[in-house]
């Protein structure tokens, strides 16, 4: 232990993916931000495991996408998806399903 932090462990990538967090999850609230950490720390463990049932997914011949490129095409999609559609984020959509739930017998 240097107690020294490396600049080149901070790439682009790693960038992307904070703004991901941020943005997915929510701009406006730290639990949206939270739920974003938490969106974006699952996904890539989620497309490994659905690798070996997607015959699309693989590193192999038979793969069209590595679980990495597809990583990244889904956090820029869902990137620009958030922003466009549901600027709240996660904790937007988690709003609104609760409010929905509190008045469920007389919603309107």
């Amino acid at each position: 232990m240097t107690g020294f932090v490396e600049p080149a462990s901070f790439n682009l990538l790693l960038a992307i993916l904070f703004i991901a967090m941020v943005v997915i999850g929510g701009v406006s609230s730290i639990a949206g931000s939270i739920m974003g950490a938490a969106f974006v720390t699952l996904l890539p463990q989620i497309i490994d495991s659905a690798s070996g049932w997607l015959p699309f997914i693989g590193d192999g011949a038979g793969g069209v996408l590595s679980p990495a490129q597809l990583e990244r095409i889904l956090f820029g999609g869902l990137i620009v998806f958030f922003l466009i559609f549901e600027p709240l984020g996660m904790y937007g959509i988690w709003i609104r399903v609760r409010n929905y739930w509190k008045t469920w017998p007389f919603s309107y």
